[in-house]
């Protein structure tokens, strides 16, 4: 390969438009800057979201990856890289056609890797029918503590607040991924080494992480450990790259200074993180990708002013901090200065040519993540030729939005709906029946809206009368419903008509004086109407922060200012984002309050299920909410009400002789959400002597999987009774041996453990 062709795989590019004819910008960098990938995305005009986007994707995936193959081009393919978190806009950016699937938290909320799997599996195969081969995701952010509304709040952008279900999931979610595309889709799990603990969103600055390393490594880093662990039989959950972060972390770094980088721009923070040996040996192979080198955190650091940007001086100090693929988006002082980025990426790429001739230790770094990078494209398409490599355009319809795919992620979002109040035992009490005949139904709905790119229509996130729409197709008197909802009896608003209507006239706050919106008087007094005459209150909600949305704050307004309203009516929340911004003043004041935690269609019909008690959700929550006093740490211990039991497991007999080791286990050790425990949950064994109540050969061990293993010796002859206990769960019954052999003196030893 020619200094250029090494050079230019290391860049993951963006570019604007659709034009990818020999004289467009996306053709120069391809064939005579030889990157080694593109970023495709509706925001640089790269598709639309509208009827057939998977097609036409798939026809610029083939016509990008031509480029890249024909003798012009690298002749190496292309990284065609996208997002695809889930759970729609905005975090899922290739929507129309394709399957809707959860957020990363409902996925956690139903606590099961084999719906992580599944929804991986629906990802990989319908990303690869369209070309793409680099999904960056899933995300790996452990949400331990949850900031409604303050920056860094991950909403729904993690599996949970549970280090080791975040992994459990992830490396399911990775593994469907590799599978559904048949290994024609590459991961970037990310946010390495984590996000979950910043206090601020890169959009912002550089956070830092005040976490030492072995606390780091008891919590964010868990997920990471999980899906890089290459000693696992299990290949196909470890993930192929890990995305960094542009974040300090003082565990990895050392106390942070106003000047200190980021650790993607950190040799010395790189270097402590390959001291985890796993990392290290998975780093032989897989691939650290930059975060956006264009983010406003990197503008900041580099450039407090923010009156220039030094692209070379960004992209160098990313790869020899130890990044070995490079995206370079957002690559200018200005998101939507496109000629300056173009710019800066060919001044980057010609710049790294120069120092590749001229400098042997640049030129052995580039080599280095060079060889990790073909490593991979070989793995993807084991053959460079074109029909290996492109896709079928026309056979995309057969492979994307099926139906088995649609009803796998219907029955994975009803699983995911949780009760958050009240108590499971009040919600019955609470509301004996689901809405009846003649009973009338008020629904408002947080309806903010996003937009695909600058000059793209707005839509909203959740449409006005999504759940109205729902309620009707599933109970009205359409073939499909039941025909006990009529559809003069179900109103649709929206939280901004919900916000207005929760304040006086005339007496409007800052906030909603900025939204620019009041009600008539006959619009306020047909809503006053609607909101007597109710019995069911339903309130839709997303999250609440009044800066990203005006009116998503209406429903806490309302719990304030209007409660008197709700009397003898049943009031209904319906979170579709994570459910941890309401307080327990607001949950109070509310009959119950569902977590759904996503706002797919599949996720909306559930919740319209649940509301009609079609089936009857848990309360087992994947992160702390503080308004419910739920702790997720305390909700993961052994659950007290359980009585474990004791097996062999080398042998199913009853006697073992003297001085022999023997194995045993425990059941299952359910955590208080009826789940098994975390691995790593410490279980103590002890043994006892049942003529004298003597206690000898206590051993600590840690659960995996759920189950608790432990070699102990047959250090007394006679009979014996082993028990168990972890946490306040103890046998109930103990498992009793006779030790065959010469009889020994008793070897005193502590009183079993007390719980704690």
């Amino acid at each position: 390969m020619t200094p250029e062709e090494r050079v230019g795989q290391l860049f993951l590019v963006t570019f604007v438009g659709q034009d990818t004819g020999p004289e467009s910008e996306i053709a120069r960098l391809i064939q005579d800057f030889k990157i080694g990938g593109v970023l495709l995305s509706p925001r640089n005009g790269n598709f639309q979201n509208t009827e057939g986007a998977p097609a036409r994707v798939a026809e610029l995936s083939t016509r990008l990856q031509s480029l890249a193959l024909d003798k012009q081009g690298p002749g190496i393919p292309l990284f065609i890289a996208i997002e695809a978190d889930g759970d729609g806009a905005p975090t899922t950016w290739l929507r129309e056609g394709m399957t809707a699937v959860p957020s990363p938290l409902a996925i956690g909320a139903t606590w099961s890797p084999d719906n992580a799997e599944a929804v991986g599996q629906i990802v990989g195969k319908e990303l690869a029918a369209v070309g793409v081969n680099l999904l960056l995701g899933p995300p790996l952010d452990v949400l331990l503590t949850p900031r409604p509304g303050q920056p860094g709040d991950l909403k729904t952008r993690s599996f949970g607040g549970a280090p080791y279900w975040v992994g459990q999931m992830g490396e399911a979610y990775i593994r469907g991924v590799h599978e559904g595309s048949q290994g024609r889709v590459a991961t970037v799990a990310k946010h390495f080494p984590g996000h979950g603990s910043s206090d601020r969103s890169p959009d912002e600055e550089a956070a830092t992480v005040e976490k030492s390393k072995e606390e780091m490594t008891r919590t964010d880093l868990v997920p990471f450990l999980k899906v890089t662990d290459i000693a696992d039989k299990e290949q196909a959950g470890i993930t192929d790259a890990l995305m960094t972060s542009h974040l300090r972390y003082r565990g990895f770094q050392g106390p942070s200074r106003p000047d200190s980088p980021p650790i993607s721009f950190d040799p010395g923070g790189f270097k402590v993180l390959m001291e985890v040996q796993q990392l290290a040996q998975w780093h032989e192979t897989g691939l650290f990708v930059s975060d956006s080198l264009g983010v406003p955190a990197v503008r900041r650091y580099f450039n407090p002013a923010l009156d220039s940007f030094p692209h070379k001086e960004i992209a160098q100090k990313a790869l020899l901090a130890g990044n070995d693929l490079l995206l370079v988006s957002r690559f200018a002082l200005q998101d939507d200065d496109w000629p300056a980025q173009f710019n800066n990426i060919t001044s980057a790429i010609s710049f790294f040519r120069d120092k590749y001739q001229s400098d042997d230790t640049f030129q052995k770094r580039v080599d280095e993540a060079l060889a990790r990078i073909l490593r991979l494209k070989i793995k993807l398409y084991p053959s460079f030729d074109r029909e290996s490599v492109v896709v079928d355009p026309v056979a995309v319809g057969d492979l994307v939005g099926q139906d088995d795919a649609k009803k796998q992620i219907a029955a994975i979002a009803q699983t995911a709906v949780k009760v958050v109040a009240p108590e499971l035992q009040a919600l019955a009490d609470r509301l004996p029946a689901p809405p009846r005949a003649g009973e009338s139904i008020l629904i408002f709905t947080d309806t903010r809206q996003a937009s695909d790119c600058p000059t793209c229509e707005p839509y909203q996130l959740i449409p006005a009368t999504a759940i109205q729409d729902t309620i009707q197709r599933l109970y009205g008197p359409s073939k499909t419903g039941t025909g006990q909802i009529d559809p003069e009896d179900v109103h649709s608003f929206t939280f901004r008509e919900l916000k207005a209507l929760a304040i006086p006239a005339g007496e409007e706050t800052e906030t909603n004086a900025e939204t620019a919106f009041t009600l008539t008087d006959e619009e306020r007094q047909n809503l006053e109407t609607l909101l007597e005459e109710a019995d069911w209150v339903l309130f839709a909600m997303q999250d609440i922060d009044p800066e990203e949305a005006p009116d998503s704050d209406a429903l806490r307004i309302f719990l304030k200012e209007r409660f008197s309203s709700l009397a003898d009516k049943k009031a209904i929340v319906m979170a579709y984002g994570a459910p941890y911004y309401l307080d327990a003043t607001e949950i109070s004041k509310l009959t119950a309050y569902y977590a759904v935690f996503s706002k797919i269609p599949a996720s909306i019909e559930a919740s319209v299920r649940a509301l009609f008690q079609e089936f009857v959700p848990t309360r087992a929550l994947p992160v702390s909410v503080p308004g419910i006093t739920y702790d997720l740490a305390v909700q993961l211990q052994p659950d007290p009400a359980q009585e474990l039991t004791i097996s062999r497991i080398d042998s199913q007999d009853t006697t073992v002789n003297f001085g022999e080791e023997f194995e045993i286990q425990t059941s299952t050790i359910l955590d208080k959400n009826s789940h098994p425990v975390p691995d790593g949950t410490r279980v103590t064994f002890w043994l006892t002597d049942p003529t004298d109540s003597t206690y000898r050969n206590l051993k600590e061990v840690t659960t995996v999987d759920g189950v608790a293993r432990a070699k102990l010796l047959a250090d007394r002859a006679g009979a014996i009774d082993i028990n168990a206990q972890a946490g306040e769960a103890e046998t109930a019954e103990a498992l009793s041996l006779t030790v065959k052999g010469e009889a020994q003196p008793p070897t005193a030893t502590p009183a079993p453990p007390t719980a704690t």
